[in-house]
């Protein structure tokens, strides 16, 4: 990966801080990147939850012979790059965590999920390499904590079940590892992150920076680090940890520290600098300086000096949450211009810039933050182009707090200002155009549960209002009896709706797509999660195909025979509303093997 060139138009995607939310990776992935689908005989229908996943995640161990470590998921994003900025892994937040009424973190617990995750991103690469494309890890302070085995950490940040756990994981050998020593240097959980594509402490492509933190402060630029020391650490990262290797990182610790833990380009209030003029000012002066050596950058950000200069690099950073707008309602920017938006994602891009401060209600540009952009460089092909862009908005669920949800249950806080600025989000770069993928809010409910809000009484119609459906009606509006799902109205069959065909995927059709967007917005009602818009039909497309499974699995009835009728018809899902919480379908995948093993 790091030793090929990439041309400067090529489609790059970078997110950050998943914090072990499988789930919301998975949405950022399928619904907003549009990089992976369902195996065709997993597939599902949007607008219900993906209850494949569900039982892989429950599954006690990655040692079970039902998991899949791609989760029966496929690549589809060819030559894309996929940078994630940082803090792949620990998903709770001590005792501030939403909690159920046993204690435990909320729904975004599964059993090694933090494994799940990793093998499912190294399974993948192993798909998307064949094109030139994949998913580049890059570290963050919660990472590397882990890597030292930071005991406060892993107890402050590893869930609860897993802190203590001394069998955590069984190696090959039949020992067992504790999840405190797993991920540290040299362990299995160290090596999953170097299996693939490698893990990188910043990782630089043509004219961008991916750094969790920011680039070195001026203490350490004036102590003569460039990008050529961020090369070193890189190549020691991908090496078989011994302990010279170990000896030689320590080494660099106090610069890796810096650039991880630093907040003074993602938070205001740890700058000293008193305006945005000199805070920019600041930043392209430590990034000239940072980039100083041409042969560095050319052999590091695999780009040529003639393509940008140095202080117009644009960097790309995670660690400081952006979401916060019921608590920090100050004027902010970023990237405003809506060009596409239906019930499962919103697009903005860079035509326009919105600076002011937030709007969570605003259907006609973007004034959510969600990804927040600062500082700006000279505009390419009238484009606006933003030189910071941070991407942490808080969408792991262990990073939410019994407190909002009790905030948002007496309704002094509005679900528009918590939910949807951390709705699962990314930034799309392709040369100059930069765009933002965000999922709606409607789309996240029904495939990001929160057992605990849902729980809570409401007063008003929410989000997460959503009704159990009898099974007749579950039958009525399975993929088999749907008319969209009919050869004949199929997308897949359907030239119009065909992947060669799309306007997402032909260049040629761009002008064409962009009237129709613009067409369809206009006719977009004010309130895009009033009843009338959610009550219309999901989109599909070639991403999620509404075709039956034709195989039977764990999670699937078996297929009726021609002569019994579905509505007659015994046999059901052990999954049958999308209101189940993870142990109650735990509890039905474990009494369905009892019963089994009975017979």
């Amino acid at each position: 990966m790091s030793q090929l060139i990439r041309p400067l138009k090529q489609r790059v995607i970078a997110l950050s801080d998943i914090h072990a939310d499988v789930e919301a990776f998975i949405v950022c992935l399928r619904d907003c990147a549009h990089v992976i689908q369902k195996k065709e005989e997993y597939r599902f229908e949007q607008h219900q939850p993906d209850s494949d996943l569900y039982y892989q995640l429950s599954l006690a161990s990655v040692h079970e012979p039902d998991y899949s470590p791609d989760l029966h998921y496929s690549w589809t994003g060819k030559d894309t790059i996929i940078v994630i900025v940082g803090d792949l892994i620990d998903g709770a937040r001590e005792n501030d965590s939403a909690k159920k009424a046993n204690g435990v973190e909320e729904v975004n617990y599964y059993p090694q999920v933090e494994i799940k995750l990793l093998q499912f991103i190294n399974a993948l690469n192993i798909q998307a390499r064949k094109y030139d494309g994949g998913i580049i890890k890059v570290l963050g302070n919660h990472d590397y904590e882990n890597f030292k085995g930071n005991k406060d950490m892993i107890q402050s940040y590893a869930f609860s079940l897993d802190r203590n756990n001394k069998q955590y994981y069984r190696n090959p050998d039949g020992t067992y590892e504790s999840r405190e020593t797993f991920f540290k240097f040299g362990h299995e959980g160290y090596r999953l992150y170097q299996e693939t594509l490698g893990m990188y402490i910043m990782f630089c492509l043509n004219d961008m920076i991916f750094v969790h933190g920011q680039i070195p402060t001026q203490e350490f630029l004036d102590r003569g680090v460039t990008i050529d020391t961020f090369h070193t650490i890189n190549q020691l990262l991908q090496e078989p940890f011994t302990n010279a290797i170990g000896k030689e990182l320590a080494t660099y610790d106090d610069i890796i520290e810096n650039i991880l833990w630093s907040r003074e380009y993602g938070d205001m209030e740890e700058r000293t600098l008193s305006t945005p003029q000199q805070f920019e000012k600041h930043v392209k002066e430590s990034v000239d300086q940072f980039c100083k050596d041409e042969e560095s950058i050319v052999r590091f950000c695999e780009r040529t000096h003639k393509d940008v200069p140095s202080q117009s690099m644009r960097i790309f950073i995670g660690h400081c949450q952006q979401h916060t707008v019921h608590q920090d309602p100050t004027p902010r920017s970023t990237l405003g211009h809506l060009c596409y938006r239906d019930v499962t994602e919103e697009v903005f891009d860079n035509k326009s810039l919105y600076y002011g401060l937030p709007d969570g209600l605003c259907m006609t540009e973007n004034k959510t933050f969600g990804i927040v952009t600062e500082c700006t460089n000279p505009k390419q092909n009238g484009l606006f182009q933003p030189q910071i862009i941070k991407l942490d908005i808080g969408m792991g669920r262990g990073q939410e707090y019994m407190e909002d949800y009790l905030s948002l249950q007496r309704q002094s806080l509005k679900e528009s200002d918590f939910f949807r600025p951390r709705a699962p989000q990314l930034m799309e770069i392709q040369g100059p155009v930069m765009k933002i993928h965000r999922s709606t809010m409607e789309n996240m409910s029904i495939h990001m549960k929160r057992d605990a809000y849902r729980a809570l009484p409401k007063k008003f119609k929410s989000i997460y209002d959503i009704k159990k459906r009898s099974d007749e009606e579950s039958i009525k509006n399975s993929p088999k009896n749907s008319p969209r799902a009919s050869p004949k109205n199929s997308p897949k069959n359907s030239p119009k709706n065909s992947p060669k065909n799309s306007p997402r995927a032909s260049p040629k059709n761009s002008t064409k797509s962009m009237k129709s967007i613009l067409e369809s917005i206009r006719e977009i009602p004010k309130n895009i999660y009033s009843s009338e818009y959610l009550n219309q039909s999901p989109r599909f497309s070639p991403y999620q195909s509404p075709k039956p499974s034709p195989k039977t699995s764990p999670r699937v009835s078996p297929k009726p025979s021609p002569r019994t009728s579905l509505l007659k018809s015994k046999k059901k899902s052990p999954i049958k509303s999308i209101n189940y919480t993870n142990k109650e379908i735990h509890d039905l995948i474990l009494n369905k093997i009892r019963k089994k093993q009975n017979l």
